[in-house]
């Protein structure tokens, strides 16, 4: 329950009100879903219900019908998600690559639609912005992908860092302009301009910075190894 109750706590109530404000965020059923009124009160402010279990499974609810369904996908770790308002799902993976989904309405269904490769290491954070797809690996580099004439994915750009990125986070300063936050395993996180990966500064924590997030008014959280919260401008 960390992420919808921590990041919460931290926001001003009149934040909450507001949908669109309010990125996706992730809780296990056993903890946020027990029952009718918490099921609704946490998926109105956008909190995905999340099942654990021995086998390894890739699931997908419909808030709307309460129907769940299985992801055919990759056999086994999953590190990243992420999903577009084209209903478009994308997954890291521990083998470098990166699975693309696209929803189905009339199946009710996430066909696997293409599979990208380029990283040599597991897949540990994706981002979509820009009108791009950027996602970051244990092999140090920062690949963007986009799609070309064809309808195809393909990177576009590829940046090599001195450490393992950890998580990617995309925001827009105070002027509106797009920067990516980019987690190292050197306890660091350094901001880039987006599209000229432009630097704009380095945060550094005590251990690595495992969580990065926005809040209103160009405040954003970090949260490192130590257990602590920072809030930054």
């Amino acid at each position: 329950m960390d992420d919808p109750l921590v990041i919460a706590s931290l926001l001003p109530p009149s934040a909450l009100l507001i949908a669109r404000s309010l990125r996706w965020t992730m809780c296990a059923i056993d903890q946020c879903f027990k029952n009718p009124m918490t099921s609704t009160i946490f998926r109105w402010v956008k909190v995905l219900p999340v099942s654990h279990g021995d086998e390894i499974y890739k699931k997908a609810w419909n808030l709307k019908t309460e129907m769940q369904y299985s992801i055919d996908g990759p056999v086994g770790q999953v590190y990243a998600l992420e999903a577009t308002t084209e209903d478009v799902l994308f997954a890291g993976t521990e083998d470098g690559s990166i699975f693309i989904w696209k929803c189905n309405p009339e199946s009710n269904s996430f066909p696997l639609i293409s599979i990208l490769k380029g990283h040599t290491a597991s897949v540990l954070s994706l981002q979509v912005g820009c009108k791009s797809l950027y996602s970051s690996s244990m092999d140090n580099m920062i690949r963007i992908w986009a799609c070309g004439k064809d309808g195809s994915m393909g990177v576009t750009h590829t940046r090599d860092e001195e450490h393992p990125i950890l998580a990617l986070f995309g925001m827009d300063d105070a002027y509106d302009k797009p920067i990516l936050c980019c987690s190292c395993n050197d306890n660091s996180a350094i901001l880039y301009e987006l599209p000229s990966f432009t630097k704009r500064g380095t945060i550094f924590g005590k251990q690595e910075v495992g969580r990065i997030q926005s809040g209103p008014g160009g405040l954003f959280f970090t949260g490192d190894g130590t257990g602590l919260l920072h809030a930054l401008f």
